[in-house]
């Protein structure tokens, strides 16, 4: 266990040489991504590697990892990414919100911290901070940028990676309390595997049903007369097929008869497109299927297959789109497949089709009623998107 600790928590960094990881990378990815070109010239492609080689003979893992986003990000495929594996992890989650970057999941440990906003990392500004992190991801989607960037937030390697850390496994986070106190206090990595973050009481019903690992639910509302269908996952949930899930949700339908009917794929990452298609066939010969009655919620987190299926029904129903930008891009390369970069063990996932799933329509899906995501609202239970189609 002791030798386990050190090996874990030192903070001597082994330099490695990577150039070998280097040239997988570009040769992989020449051979495998069939689109690799028209998403960035050859020739530039061959700079970034050539440069990576010379930087790969004496580097850290977590700066190799962050040079392998920089060229992934010139690329800006979505689907097409870098997957460290790295076993630290800050305990506590962010969003971003349009006041700023703040804290909505802690363990029990730092629950003092739930709903601070983040102002600095070791005395780096957040603003120089989120500029670091957007440096290393793709630019054509401000959604994918704010999703992404407070992923990182909490994973030390990449900080460290990205010179924001002078320590692998802690950090002095400062913070702004809800009572407008500044506050700074250390915080050590932990374990992911055996982290658990606390559900704040602030959690939208979507988002709730995903962390919980479920995907998909409903609830119907006898106040207002609205049905919600919370759809979290593209993928089928085990002992409830999508089915039988989808007749119970028509069966309420057909028992209550609901005013309006809201979609949730806000924090829908995707999966398997087709799992939908039951409720797609439903919804279209439905009452439903009526101006001022469908809803539809986007957002930063609906992804690949979700995001089709958002497309899908802006496409062929009535529904009306409410929320944020996607995450994803209406027409995107995916049907991922991936290498494992052999020294430092880093995953590499890659795109092998085109899916244009919108002929002419570029960057993310627009919403219909675009809305702030607001940290005030947040904390206060209020989810703008609902409220906005239970008061239209």
């Amino acid at each position: 266990m002791l030798f386990w600790s050190n090996s874990i928590f030192s903070q001597n960094i082994t330099r490695y040489d990577y150039s070998g990881d280097a040239a997988v990378f570009a040769n992989q990815l020449k051979s495998g991504h069939p689109y690799l070109f028209k998403l960035i010239p050859e020739d530039t492609f061959d700079l970034l590697i050539t440069g990576l080689k010379q930087k790969a003979h004496n580097i850290s893992k977590e700066a190799f990892t962050v040079e392998l986003f920089r060229i992934n990000a010139h690329i800006a495929d979505e689907h097409t990414r870098i997957a460290p594996i790295d076993s630290l992890i800050f305990p506590m989650r962010f969003e971003w919100f349009d006041e700023g970057m703040a804290v909505i999941m802690t363990d029990s440990l730092h629950h003092q911290h739930l709903f601070s906003r983040l102002i600095a990392i070791d005395g780096h500004s957040i603003a120089e901070v989120l500029h670091a992190l957007s440096g290393i991801l793709k630019k054509d989607n401000v959604s994918f940028q704010k999703f992404w960037t407070a992923y990182y937030l909490n994973r030390p390697a990449m900080l460290y990676g990205l010179g924001l850390l002078e320590q692998r496994d802690r950090a002095t986070f400062t913070f702004l309390t809800s009572s407008g106190d500044t506050v700074s206090t250390t915080i050590h990595a932990v374990l992911a595997a055996v982290l658990r973050l606390n559900y704040c009481r602030n959690l939208p019903m979507g988002m709730q049903v995903a962390m919980e690992g479920r995907h998909y639910d409903y609830k119907y509302d006898d106040t207002t007369g609205v049905l919600f269908f919370e759809y979290a996952s593209c993928s089928e949930e085990e002992g409830l097929p999508f089915r039988e899930f989808n007749k119970q949700l028509f069966d309420m339908v057909k028992a209550k008869h609901p005013s309006k009917l809201i979609v949730d794929l806000r924090y829908n990452g995707g999966g398997n497109s087709s799992v939908l298609n039951p409720f797609l066939r439903s919804i279209r010969s439905s009452y439903l299927n009526a101006p001022g009655k469908l809803y539809v919620l986007t957002g930063r987190r609906t992804f690949s297959s979700a995001l089709m299926n958002a497309v899908e029904m802006v496409r062929t129903t009535h529904a009306i789109t409410v929320g944020e930008p996607t995450g994803a891009n209406i027409n995107h390369y995916g049907e991922v497949k991936s290498f494992v970069l052999p020294d430092s063990k880093i995953i590499v996932y890659y795109s092998t089709k085109y899916w244009e799933n919108w002929s002419g329509h570029d960057g993310p899906l627009i919403p219909d009623v675009s809305l702030e995501h607001r940290y005030s609202n947040f904390i206060n239970g209020r989810d703008e998107a609902l409220e906005y189609i239970l008061h239209h």
